[in-house]
């Protein structure tokens, strides 16, 4: 008897998953987050330089991870110029190229914003930033020059 109702359930079951619908369907879906980062490889930079330098001097790297369209603006404290120390009116004027984003060298006289980018590969963005010294005065005051700089990237 007991083998009788287990075969009556087993060909049951059989009949129900036999008639049963076999198609079926998911959507599976997920968010990536609007996500941006900056990182700079060296804060603070000293050169020795000679006046008569010409050629662009690579100062620091900035690379950008962004998932989301993004914008990079640099501010300069003296607006392009590096200043004595010790006496600020003794200033060497420079201009910059920030990697693939500026064509050519570019002043921060103002704040300097690039276009907007697209969001980046998955490795980054690298962008190197190079300065170009402008001195034409060969009666400079020896000493230590500087500026600093602001680099703000904005999320759009």
């Amino acid at each position: 008897m007991k083998i009788s109702i287990i075969r009556a359930i087993f060909l049951f079951c059989l009949a129900l998953s036999a008639g049963a619908d076999t198609i079926g369907s998911m959507t599976v879906s997920g968010i990536v987050p609007e996500l941006i980062h900056m990182s700079i490889s060296s804060s603070q930079i000293r050169l020795n330089l000679e006046s008569s330098t010409r050629d662009p001097i690579t100062v620091s790297s900035v690379r950008v991870w962004s998932t989301c369209h993004w914008s990079i603006a640099i501010e300069s404290k003296n607006k392009g110029f590096l200043e004595n120390v010790e006496d600020p009116s003794e200033r060497i004027g420079y201009l910059f190229t920030f990697g693939a984003l500026t064509e050519t060298p570019e002043s921060l006289s103002s704040v300097w914003t690039s276009s907007v980018q697209d969001p980046t590969l998955k490795v980054g963005f690298d962008l190197p930033l190079n300065v170009q010294l402008l001195a034409s005065d060969s009666n400079l005051i020896a000493g230590v020059y500087e500026d600093s700089l602001i680099i703000n990237i904005q999320q759009l």
